[in-house]
């Protein structure tokens, strides 16, 4: 299951290391005007990881979404050998709100970088994991962006046929460089429910009032 973990734990480059955090869960509430982030903090856990080094994991190199919300960014360990995503709010010291002051900690699946400003936390791309992403955004619709066009051209030929041949066939743009983030290529997958029932129209009005007779 963990199959890319395994090989990057076994990867002479990687070390381990013996790290300490506060279990925590993270909840979200949302007012009138703005949304809320609230954490509840619960005993410490440590827990044996492996680790890399911070040069070892470059920038973003693509980010992958299907339209039926899924998405993984995708940051090259070790020049593009494996990728790994950077962990949010499902990092190893997440859990439930029962699990807070439980002392366990789950540490498969995770790496972590040192830098300059503290430890950072990754989760290793699995195969399973990414060709149900993929499969998704073929047959929902979806995007791709692309900010390291030849890492993500090397990682497109180990993709299967389908996978290839959508994003051959996608309609591709470039999207100026902003403040907040980099120039790239946005390669976007057509949504085939859009052949049978239009577009989703604003607030998917299009859709939830799309009742069509066939038979």
């Amino acid at each position: 299951m963990f199959n890319n973990f395994e090989a990057i734990s076994n990867d002479s480059r990687s070390g381990t290391g013996v790290f300490r955090g506060l279990k925590r869960h993270t909840s979200y509430n949302t007012g009138e005007y703005c949304a809320y982030t609230w954490h509840d903090f619960g005993v410490p856990a440590e827990g044996e990881f492996v680790t890399v080094t911070a040069d070892a994991v470059g920038n973003k190199a693509f980010e992958t979404y299907a339209n039926s919300g899924n998405s993984l960014d995708y940051h090259p360990l070790w020049g593009g050998a494996h990728y790994l995503r950077e962990t949010n709010d499902d990092g190893p010291w997440e859990t439930s709100a029962a699990d807070i002051y439980e002392q366990g900690l789950e540490t498969s699946n995770f790496i972590l970088s040192q830098a300059n400003k503290g430890v950072k936390t990754w989760r290793t791309i699995e195969q399973e994991h990414e060709e149900n992403l993929l499969l998704k955004m073929v047959y929902l619709g979806g995007y791709i962006k692309v900010y390291n066009t030849s890492l993500f051209n090397q990682w497109l030929l180990t993709q299967s046929d389908t996978v290839q041949a959508a994003v051959r066939n996608a309609r591709r743009e470039m999207r100026e460089a902003t403040n907040w983030r980099p120039e790239y290529l946005a390669i976007i997958i057509t949504d085939p429910r859009e052949a049978m029932f239009g577009p989703r129209g604003q607030d998917d009005h299009n859709w939830i009032n799309n009742i069509q007779q066939i038979g």
